[in-house]
């Protein structure tokens, strides 16, 4: 809450830590590795910040994000725009949804269990899908100038990370709200 760092842990590599998301019912870190490790998450005792092991996947991801609601994992895949539910064990549960090719680069994502969402740089939006996999649409983020990294949730409020590489990054807020 202060800004503080809470603790230092040494000894394990998350690569180039592209996503990070938390699992609350069992007080998780999970980390994404990303390029050159794709398939690699390791994950980390919250409580302790001790390293517990790195898992590697059957496919390439650049994104994760835990749902609470339906306690699964959502995972953005490498390489392309679709992503995967995953159960808790990481493995992949039914169909690959297909994602609204936008040209963007893609970052992080976070999902509230009624929605997922994907931030995009090179023109900062955030790609919305219902859980079902079906596309909301696409929702301009008003800060243009530095590049959209992360999004994350607490309540209604969401908080979206921005890489400035003159001033280390900004953190904005930000509500969504959908006529569907």
């Amino acid at each position: 809450a202060t800004g503080r760092i809470a603790a230092i842990a040494d000894g394990f590599s998350t690569g180039l830590t592209n996503d990070v998301t938390y699992n609350s019912k069992k007080k998780l870190i999970l980390v994404v590795h990303n390029t050159p490790e794709a398939k690699k998450v390791t994950l980390i005792d919250a409580a302790t910040m001790q390293y517990i092991k790195t898992v590697t996947l059957d496919f390439n991801i650049y994104s994760l994000a835990y749902d609470e609601v339906l306690d699964c994992y959502w995972a953005g895949l490498s390489g392309c725009y679709d992503f995967v539910r995953l159960d808790l064990d990481l493995k992949k549960i039914g169909n690959t949804y297909a994602g609204y090719s936008s040209g963007y680069t893609k970052q992080g994502m976070d999902c509230d269990g009624r929605y997922i969402y994907f931030i995009l740089s090179a023109k900062n939006s955030v790609a919305v899908y219902k859980t079902d996999g079906s596309f909301v649409g696409l929702a301009p983020l008003p800060e243009s100038s530095n590049s959209a990294q992360n999004i994350c949730h607490v309540g209604d409020t969401f908080y979206i990370g921005y890489n400035v590489s003159s001033a280390g990054g900004y953190i904005y807020l930000s509500e969504f709200s959908f006529s569907q």
